[in-house]
């Protein structure tokens, strides 16, 4: 849907008469200002079990459209809106390289947490693709967030290209309390922390 502003006064009384008799299911032609957000999914508990060795988050993609930033509602199988007016504050792609980096950090996984720019080889790569990050509509009594995410752990190997020593997808579903834009990223967070909860599990394995 395309969205021009018009300054003609009977253009824009069509308009507003237009949106009235939109489908109540429509969430892009309820005219509020624009919000940024970023998902937290709280502090993770500690690690029971420490992987010796240091971690770097190198590579976290998002597929689309959610790398687009702009909140994604699924409206039916084949109908999907952007939300124009609702988006993420950052990049999806630095806003989860950034979850994922400050979670292993504080459940202390690994020994240590490689910064980027440190120029330091880390022991062990973090690789994530997030392939869902939306709201569901498709039951309009009980729309739901979702979000799942694939990640790749790799063990560095001498000489040797790394090594897969981990990989594991999830995907998580929560209730959305309200149709608001806060009610919506807080039903991702608590999708986002399942996920990640199910990865510290996983990480166990290693």
């Amino acid at each position: 849907m395309l969205f021009v502003r018009f300054q003609c006064p009977l253009v824009c009384t069509l308009i507003a008469v237009a949106a009235l008799v939109m489908p109540a299911c429509s969430f892009m032609a309820a005219r509020t200002p624009a919000q940024t957000f970023l998902l937290d999914p709280g502090v993770p508990p500690r690690a029971a079990k420490q992987i010796s060795g240091s971690v770097a988050v190198s590579f976290v993609d998002v597929s689309s459209p959610y790398s687009i930033g702009n909140f994604q509602y699924r409206l039916s199988e084949s109908d999907w809106e952007t939300d124009p007016y609702n988006r993420f504050l950052s990049s999806p792609q630095e806003m989860m390289t950034r979850v994922i980096r400050t979670w292993l950090e504080k459940s202390s996984a690994f020994s240590t947490v490689v910064m980027p720019a440190s120029g330091v080889v880390a022991d062990f790569q973090v690789e994530c693709e997030v392939t869902s990050l939306f709201v569901d509509f498709r039951d309009v009594g009980n729309p739901e967030a979702v979000m799942a995410m694939e990640f790749r752990v790799m063990r560095s190997v001498k000489n040797a290209p790394p090594e897969v020593v981990l990989r594991k997808a999830f995907n998580s579903r929560a209730p959305v309390a309200d149709r608001t834009p806060e009610a919506f990223v807080q039903a991702w967070n608590a999708a986002l922390r399942e996920d990640m909860m199910s990865f510290s599990a996983a990480l166990k394995a290693i």
